[in-house]
């Protein structure tokens, strides 16, 4: 009976080492997909500004009408939500599950 008890015990740790390390390894493919896209952000963020520059240089003042600014616009809002379902998936790996938590 010790043996077997041992043998299970062993086989406990390992599974939860192992669970930990996927979790570990998921939450670091998390923050590299939110700095990827937050890069994304930065560079949309860039063409933006040229394009106003553009248009202010035209003479035009009513930018905001522009269709190619409302798409860079658009582009920003996906890529933020995209942002936070990353940060949420994220936390949701973060916070224990019920069998994790030590009972008392």
């Amino acid at each position: 009976m010790g043996k077997e008890n041992v043998l299970k015990d062993l086989e406990d740790w390992v599974n939860k080492v192992k669970e930990r390390g996927e979790v570990a390894l998921e939450l670091a493919r998390l923050r590299l997909k939110k700095a990827s896209l937050e890069r994304k952000i930065s560079k949309i963020h860039t063409r933006l500004g040229e394009r106003v520059e553009y248009l202010l240089g035209l003479g035009r003042e009513r930018w905001e009408e522009d269709e190619v600014i409302k798409g860079f616009l658009q582009e920003i809002q996906d890529l933020r939500r995209e942002i936070q379902e990353s940060d949420e998936k994220a936390e949701a790996l973060k916070t224990p599950t019920p069998q994790e938590v030590p009972e008392e």
